[in-house]
């Protein structure tokens, strides 16, 4: 997907308060036939905190929090804990919470005595629903009725035949959906269960 924005005339480009690289081509361009694809105004640019509208205008993004005053939209999936490269040099080169503050994904649990894989499990709660991404989504997720993400986050590489901890995005019921952990083995034999539920996710 890709991105524009309307600027004043004389406004410089790239925008210096963005970290993303701009071709700054003028549109449209001489000829085109194409059509401006449908944003959602309601949500944030690029250069605005999200904190408010917990959405981003470009759909390759995600609004991630960096502190409890600014929350601002970066690639999805790219968001880790800490300093942002990007934005060494700069006054503001200070850490990111990367908290998950978007509202275009929605997040629940699945997981029974059928231990059924999560790319079969997520499906079953309905359209659209899918096993959580990637490792960076897994660690900023927040269930229904949290208000934060996982107290505590393990990376594993599980053994085949270790319970509760399928493939991919999974929780723990015993700690009350507190601890989050991501499992890299693909292999692993164990699917969604009752006591190692895996998550799923709804993104529009």
């Amino acid at each position: 997907m890709t991105y524009a924005q309307c600027r004043e005339a004389n406004a410089a480009c790239p925008p210096p308060e963005d970290t993303e690289p701009w071709s700054c081509t003028m549109l449209p361009a001489a000829g085109s036939t194409e059509v401006p694809p449908l944003v959602d105004l309601s949500c944030s640019m690029s250069s605005e905190s999200c904190k408010e509208t917990q959405c981003c205008q470009d759909k390759d993004k995600t609004c991630y929090e960096k502190n409890s005053g600014w929350s601002s939209c970066r690639p999805t999936d790219t968001c880790i804990r800490g300093k942002y490269a990007a934005e060494f040099g700069t006054d503001w080169h200070t850490n990111w919470t990367c908290d998950w503050t978007d509202k275009s994904c929605t997040f629940a649990v699945v997981g029974n005595k059928s231990r059924l894989k999560a790319n079969v499990a997520c499906p079953s709660l309905g359209v659209g629903w899918e096993p959580v991404t990637s490792e960076e989504r897994c660690r900023t997720v927040r269930l229904p009725g949290q208000q934060t993400g996982f107290n505590q986050f393990r990376s594993v590489d599980a053994a085949q035949r270790l319970a509760r901890h399928p493939t991919g995005c999974s929780t723990d019921l015993r700690s009350s959906f507190g601890i989050g952990k991501w499992n890299k083995n693909p292999e692993n034999q164990n699917g969604c269960s009752k006591w190692g539920p895996c998550v799923c996710q709804k993104c529009e």
